[in-house]
């Protein structure tokens, strides 16, 4: 994961503590390591019997080589005040950090629960669409079956139908031909049984 730069705050407090720290660090180098004094310059004391040359006192090697060695030693603890210092104020810095990201990340994880419950329901609903698109789509199948078994029905029932109008047709014109036939055979015999009684 990326780190975040700190605030502009943040910062300053940090650049700050880090002066602070570098100019007590730079006092107290300098006390530490200040030079030695300048040696006296050789006195001479005029006595009426001599003349007496006075030095300072030599230190021994070995005493120079420790105080070399101390100053090393406190040099490298001066570095590693300030690299721990530094280690420690980039923990805190990532503390904050991480406290300060802590409710983003909650209220994140929050955001995904509800991403995944709203497509849940999502995914329910459009099953449940479906299920009831294909109950529609076999009614209506099933409705359009029975549908064209009743045309079917009805078309043989006019076929029939018609079939029964035409015989019936037929019927009543061979009796009307049946019954005319018969008028005129009837007023036939009428009219030459009146000839008849005429003559």
């Amino acid at each position: 994961m990326a780190r975040t730069r700190p605030s502009a705050q943040r910062r300053r407090k940090m650049r700050k503590n880090t002066e602070s720290f570098d100019k007590r660090s730079r006092s107290k180098n300098t006390k530490r390591l200040k030079l030695p004094p300048k040696l006296p310059p050789v006195q001479l004391r005029l006595r009426p019997s001599k003349i007496s040359l006075r030095l300072p006192p030599k230190r021994p090697p070995m005493l120079q080589l420790l105080m070399l060695k101390t100053r090393l030693v406190k040099r490298r603890l001066l570095v590693a005040s300030i690299v721990i210092f530094l280690i420690v104020t980039t923990i805190i810095a990532m503390k904050s950090l991480t406290a300060a990201f802590l409710p983003l990340i909650g209220g994140r994880a929050a955001m995904d629960t509800d991403y995944r419950s709203h497509n849940n329901v999502l995914r329910r609903t459009r099953e449940r669409l479906a299920r009831h698109e294909q109950e529609i789509q076999r009614t209506l199948r099933l409705g359009l079956r029975s549908m064209e078994l009743e045309v079917k029905h009805l078309k043989w029932r006019v076929d029939e139908i018609q079939q029964e109008n035409q015989t019936l047709r037929d019927e009543i014109e061979h009796e009307r031909r049946r019954s005319r036939r018969m008028m005129l055979e009837l007023y036939e015999s009428s009219d030459s049984q009146e000839t008849d009684h005429s003559d």
